[in-house]
């Protein structure tokens, strides 16, 4: 049994601590957030903007790269005229629409030089809808390596900025251009017809069926449903290790007796007909009737464009994992 000195104590005790936590509660409710005192790098909507150009001060010998929206599509009108990677474009306008920093330091001349800004490694241009311009020098990463140092619109104080921005601007005309071999849309499509290793094979949009694919050829399948999906994916994933704009003879001769030959009918009766050279060393070459460059591809790639017809027919038509 509890005597009563101590159960006098013990309900003191709990009686204290509800207190305490009721005043903390109390204070928590009561208690404002911090206000957010980040300002935007720029007051503007990432879909105002309509033109941007990224160059690198500090490397002299490289051209800039500028991109243009035409019709709601980013292209890259200069070094080449190609369609940009729409994902790789879209994230720096919203980077520079989205960005925000908390504070800035005097911009010095010995500052700009060791925070990498003076040169700067890279820098962005960019212009709205309606004319104006502004731009972004940028530097090196901070010691957290989270951060790059920025001036703004030519100011003269130092900014810090998302390392994500740096990342996208440090980038290669490689890696900011689309390299999509063959562009495709499944609905689009009517007919594919397709030479590779195992033989030759043709497949039709299945009427009423969107998504299931009929076999044409070969005779042995002929009538059977295929997922659409199976068909199209591998020819739709193909993403180049590099890009040649403008091949010579010799480098598309491999392509005279290709590995894998497509031809992809639309269902407005155009044609691209889709070339895949056999592996030379480690590599193939690729080229679409559609473009004139010339794709290079990894070897092991071509293992998933020779299609079997067995093995595209399935219970399960028309589903993809």
């Amino acid at each position: 049994m509890i005597k009563k000195p101590t159960l006098i104590l013990l309900v003191f005790a709990v009686a204290l601590g509800l207190a305490v936590y009721y005043f903390d509660w109390k204070r928590s409710q009561n208690e404002k957030p911090p206000a957010d005192t980040s300002k935007p790098a720029f007051s503007v909507a990432s879909s105002n903007i309509t033109a941007f150009t990224i160059s690198h001060p500090a490397q002299p010998g490289d051209v800039p790269v500028r991109f243009e929206k035409r019709n709601g599509v980013w292209w890259i009108a200069q070094p080449v005229d190609t369609e940009a990677d729409q994902s790789t474009a879209d994230g720096i306008v919203d980077q520079l629409a989205e960005d925000r920093y908390t504070q800035t330091e005097p911009g010095t001349e010995d500052r700009r030089k060791a925070y990498g800004l003076d040169p700067a490694q890279a820098s962005i241009e960019f212009q709205l809808q309606n004319g104006a311009k502004h731009s972004i020098l940028i530097g090196n990463k901070d010691f957290s390596g989270d951060s790059v140092y920025t001036l703004i619109d030519g100011g003269q104080n130092v900014a810090l900025l998302p390392e994500v921005l740096g990342e996208s601007a440090g980038k290669s005309v490689q890696q900011l251009r689309d390299r999509s071999v063959v562009h495709l849309v499944s609905a689009d499509l009517q007919r594919v017809e397709l030479h590779d290793a195992n033989g030759d094979m043709v497949f039709t949009a299945a009427k009423d069926k969107p998504d299931q694919w009929t076999i044409e050829t070969p005779a042995a399948q002929k009538g059977k449903l295929v997922p659409g999906w199976k068909v199209i994916e591998p020819f739709t994933d193909l993403q180049a290790d590099d890009v040649i704009d403008h091949p010579t003879g010799k480098e598309i001769a491999p392509l005279a007796n290709p590995a894998v030959r497509a031809v992809f009918t639309f269902k407005d009766g155009k044609q691209v007909t889709l070339r895949v050279s056999e592996p030379s060393g480690d590599i193939l070459y690729a080229q679409a009737s559609d473009n004139p460059a010339l794709f290079t591809l990894s070897k092991q790639i071509l293992d998933s464009l020779n299609l079997k017809p067995a093995n595209l027919i399935s219970s399960d038509a028309g589903v993809n994992p």
